[in-house]
């Protein structure tokens, strides 16, 4: 695929897209019937975009998948709201790591 994007890091990333399995993700800030405690921005929402950061600044990995980000925003949102009242869920199919939809890259890789 030829990508319409000049930067490096875009372009590896729309590579890892298509070369993971056809595959839709679906994530959500809590289980059926809790309430997700929220900030501005949604909680879950930070608490993905804070482990993607930390998982790819101790992987050796050049991307981190949307579940194993989701795994680790799980973890953080246990450790915040400990109280057993918020607990994220993911639907998404089973396939190899490698085959997985990436969440970010990491860009010294690239």
């Amino acid at each position: 695929m030829l990508s319409m994007f000049r930067d490096p890091i875009r372009r590896a990333y729309e590579e890892l897209i298509w070369d993971s399995s056809p595959q839709g993700v679906i994530l959500y800030a809590c289980d059926e019937g809790e309430t997700a405690w929220s900030t501005s921005d949604g909680s879950y929402s930070q608490f993905l975009l804070d482990a993607a950061t930390m998982t790819l600044d101790n992987s050796d990995s050049p991307f981190v998948s949307v579940g194993e980000v989701h795994d680790n925003a799980v973890s953080l949102t246990q450790r915040v709201y400990p109280f057993d009242c918020q607990h994220p869920q993911i639907i998404q199919p089973r396939c190899a790591v490698s085959r997985q939809l990436p969440f970010a890259v990491n860009a010294g890789f690239f």
